[in-house]
């Protein structure tokens, strides 16, 4: 049985463009590393991810995956529980078998965010909340041939954007919300597009900005590791409060905590779960953070401010 760990594997560049990983230095097990580190001793470009306790082999689904191919490499060495149930339909990994086993890491089993969270998203799925989503999410038909197709159409034809690129990196960006490496090196993909980019998404992206840029950030090692995924997604993100008849200047994404929380729920359900999910923070003694578009705004200019006094202050002392 391996040990729960407290860290991700290294990945390094070969010349072969195969991903190739390390398990020294940078992956810290406590107990006994066996089915882990037994299974890469004999299949160095393995990529493992941890689900409810098992290493599920995801190397030959990796570029048929329909989040990327990206978000399954950077989720190798990691247990990513709540990330698979939260993004998928039932039981994604029927049929799948186990290449070995390891202990969840203690800090999330004892949050009780965690249960919460995930029997919210059963009883969500009781009450078909999650039927019919955006094309780019691969849910309006939940045939993800014909969903992907859409999405080509009303993304890539109509608009000129690839809604591949679009629901790769978006993909990534809700599995690893406000998450950047301890040296600097890895952020949240989607808080760090191009210019182009920006443009394009126009109020939409200022909805991204205001939603994130005001919250804390997690370290990519304490992720699903001593932070419960389900938790850093109610503290990284930032719902704005408007009337009903505003929500559609916002996209729906105004309940922004919901949207990643449960990334399959399609927006009319917002406003309605949001209710169901205020409650159960209540419980976990979690804070729905909340506010209006002009105090959002007034926050993340604060808080980016704040952010480059530090900076500035930390070149001057070199």
């Amino acid at each position: 049985m391996v040990g729960s760990f407290s860290g991700s594997l290294t990945r390094s560049t070969e010349d072969d463009n195969s991903p190739q990983y390390s398990d020294r230095e940078s992956l810290t097990i406590t107990g006994v590393d066996s089915d882990f580190s037994r299974y890469l001793s004999s299949h160095h470009n393995a990529i493992l991810i941890g689900v409810d306790g098992g290493w599920y082999d995801v190397t030959s689904f990796r570029h048929r995956h329909p989040g990327g191919a990206a978000l399954l490499e950077k989720s190798h060495g990691r247990d990513v529980t709540e990330i698979v149930t939260s993004f998928h339909e039932g039981n994604v990994l029927k049929g799948w078998r186990p290449v070995g086993f390891y202990s969840r890491p203690i800090e999330v089993m004892k949050d009780p965010a965690a249960k919460a969270f995930r029997d919210l998203h059963k009883e969500f799925s009781d009450k078909g909340y999650f039927k019919t989503s955006m094309e780019w999410h691969n849910e309006m038909t939940h045939n993800r041939f014909i969903d992907q197709l859409c999405g080509i159409v009303f993304g890539s034809f109509f608009t000129g954007i690839s809604s591949s690129w679009w629901r790769d990196e978006h993909f990534e960006h809700h599995a690893f919300t406000n998450v950047a490496d301890d040296e600097g090196n890895s952020w949240d993909v989607q808080m760090q597009e191009d210019l182009w980019a920006q443009i394009y998404e126009g109020v939409l992206h200022v909805q991204l900005l205001l939603s994130h840029y005001g919250k804390p950030w997690t370290l990519e090692k304490d992720l699903m590791v001593t932070t419960d995924w389900y938790r850093a997604q109610i503290l990284s993100n930032l719902d704005i409060k408007t009337p009903i008849w505003m929500d559609w200047f916002h996209g729906g994404l105004n309940f922004h905590q919901v949207h990643h929380l449960y990334p399959r729920m399609p927006r009319h359900r917002f406003r309605e779960a949001t209710k169901r999910v205020r409650e159960v923070c209540e419980d976990v003694g979690l804070k729905l953070d909340e506010c209006s578009f002009t105090e959002a705004l007034w926050r993340t200019l604060t808080h980016l401010k704040k952010m480059g006094r530090q900076y500035s202050d930390s070149i001057k002392s070199y």
